[in-house]
């Protein structure tokens, strides 16, 4: 911060301080939640209400789509941000929250109620498909896997096979997935380039222009970063774009605030990873091993969809994410004290 302030002088914290309280803020959903959470019955409220508050946003978002975007003039216009308005968020608060009924579904089936999961999860999968946003359909892929994994070997193995098989024939994709990832690929002439930048389309390149500059910026700043918000004002010394984001959570964090708290974040990331496995190994609650299953599925669809964008610099997509924390914490302690069995 004093770096910062004798190159930009007061206006630094006129500028930036709202934004950096905007990204602390959720943090203290973390200890609310915690704090809140003593039982299982609060537990299962806080749960629920978060499944009905997604399924109200895939709803909407769904709507939207077929009711004002699905003819427009092009794939920007045709793109929805829905509650966010800004479709790579809404991608990314999706593949945070909609493993919940994945995790429901696995965990309380071959019980037939458990099919009535499945409703929601694709109402949230429809969710993403009309954000048209690539990192958000990778994130959902990959925590669809590790879903998968953490349930069953036998179902992961099966997903593989199956994601194996998709690649292989990409005309039994959805179309706009198809479209939108066949799209990073600007000119098809050029495939056979070796230089991804001479095949990407223009976001994909700027991207990676992006991302070099980030790296070269931490690598001279590397213990305390350039100074929270200052990463678009100096991205353009690295690189020959004007961005105000480094559309890499990793890369901005390390590059704004230093390599120590990128170590920091990851801690905290591979901590929930690590609890959530032992509460839904440990655990014979049903709700809780559920709950716990789907909130490692949106853990591994955050460490992916966070490489292709910020999707913790919004309050809202944020807010999730510490609420899980919380509440998964909150879960371990019952089940140490045998609140739970």
């Amino acid at each position: 911060l004093i770096k910062c302030t004798f190159s930009y002088g007061s206006t630094y914290f006129e500028s930036f301080i709202i934004p950096l309280k905007r990204w602390l803020t959720p943090i203290f959903l973390y200890f609310i939640a915690l704090n809140v959470i003593r039982d299982k019955a609060t537990l299962k409220k806080v749960v629920i209400v978060m499944m009905i508050v997604t399924l109200i946003v895939a709803t909407m978002a769904s709507l939207d789509y077929l009711l004002e975007k699905q003819y427009a003039a092009n794939l920007d216009k045709s793109r929805v941000g829905g509650v966010f308005e800004q479709p790579n968020t809404l991608g990314g608060f999706f593949v945070y929250a909609m493993f919940l009924f994945l995790g429901f579904f696995f965990t309380y089936f071959p019980n037939y109620r458990s099919l009535f999961m499945l409703i929601p999860f694709l109402v949230c999968f429809r969710g993403i498909m009309v954000t048209f946003s690539r990192g958000a359909y990778l994130g959902c892929g990959f925590g669809a896997i590790a879903t998968t994994f953490f349930k069953s070997k036998i179902l992961f193995a099966a997903g593989i096979l199956l994601i194996i098989f998709a690649l292989l024939n990409p005309v039994l994709l959805p179309a706009g997935l198809r479209y939108r990832m066949s799209s990073t690929y600007g000119d098809q002439d050029k495939i056979i380039s070796f230089d991804v930048e001479d095949i990407a389309d223009k976001s994909a390149t700027r991207r990676i222009l992006i991302w070099r500059g980030a790296i070269d910026m931490i690598k001279e700043y590397p213990i305390f970063g350039v100074g929270y918000g200052l990463f678009p004002h100096m991205i353009s010394s690295y690189a020959a774009v004007n961005e105000s984001d480094a559309h890499n959570t990793y890369l901005i964090l390390a590059a704004e605030m230093g390599a120590p708290a990128l170590v920091i974040f990851l801690l905290i990331l591979l901590m929930l990873i690590k609890n959530s496995w032992w509460l839904y190994i440990k655990t014979q609650d049903r709700f809780v091993r559920a709950t716990a299953l789907g909130i490692l599925g949106g853990l591994f669809g955050l460490l992916m969809v966070n490489m292709f964008g910020s999707r913790l610099n919004s309050e809202e997509v944020s807010a999730y994410f510490w609420i899980f924390a919380g509440l998964i914490m909150a879960a371990v302690r019952m089940k140490q004290k045998g609140q739970i069995t």
